[in-house]
């Protein structure tokens, strides 16, 4: 029995590590990367830190707001990701 519970245990423990871990911080996730404050949506500010040319940053990142709510989604950042990977 006490090798029943502590499989378990361990199982559970290891199971929450991966739930709970942010999935989203893997390498090369570009949006977590530029989500500086993790709250799921990329502000002008948090995209103009990530650009090599920071002067460029808000005509770029008003493009890419399809929706105008003054943030990007995941949606908006990979289709831009999309168009870069085409191009190349």
């Amino acid at each position: 029995m006490k090798n029943v519970l502590k499989t378990a245990l361990v199982t559970a423990s290891i199971t929450a590590l991966f739930v709970l871990s942010p999935m989203s911080h893997a390498k090369g996730d570009k949006f977590s990367k530029m989500d500086a404050n993790s709250d799921g949506k990329i502000s002008v500010e948090e995209y103009s830190a990530k650009m090599k040319k920071p002067e460029r940053a808000p005509k770029r990142f008003a493009r890419l707001d399809t929706d105008n709510d003054g943030f990007l989604n995941k949606e908006e950042l990979a289709t831009k990701l999309k168009k870069k990977k085409k191009n190349k």
